[in-house]
């Protein structure tokens, strides 16, 4: 979700927008707050947030958020990830097969040449199966919270 908005009262807008996040128990990936000087010696002031809200109250949030401030604009799109999570899930399953038969080859090698070959695969298995993890808890965190973009 991205909303634009504006408001004659600066503070108070950032101030419920903070306010907002903390009571739909969301958290601010990325926020920054500036000032742009006009041409006619005004000063304005902007800012710009990252918002990750849980998926079943965002609804509710950027409701509560359109009364912060006049919105300008909103838009919504939707990344479906389940074909990558999918495919994710099965990589890791099919490197936790090979980590097992490669943990079964090594307990019967006798052979140093085979045992040194066994211990360098494994250990590129156990990288890559460590990988996956964290790209399973990634996507874990993208499908539970959604993602609010906020200008104000």
């Amino acid at each position: 979700y991205s909303l634009n908005s504006e408001t004659l009262t600066f503070p108070e807008t950032v101030k419920a927008v903070d306010e907002l996040v903390a009571q739909f128990k969301g958290y601010i990936e990325y926020s920054e707050v500036y000032n742009q000087p006009s041409m006619e010696g005004k000063i304005f002031k902007y800012a710009r947030y990252t918002i990750r809200i849980p998926k079943n109250d965002v609804s509710a949030f950027n409701t509560a958020l359109k009364n912060t401030a006049h919105i300008i604009s909103e838009n919504s799109n939707l990344q479906n990830v389940t074909r990558y999570y999918n495919d994710t899930t099965a990589r890791l399953e099919s490197l936790e097969a090979q980590r097992k038969r490669l943990n079964e080859l090594y307990e019967e090698a006798d052979r140093m040449e085979d045992i040194i070959n066994i211990e360098s695969r494994l250990q590129d298995i156990m990288y890559q199966i460590e990988s996956l993890k964290g790209e399973i808890n990634y996507l874990n965190e993208a499908i539970s919270y959604s993602t609010v973009s906020v200008y104000v």
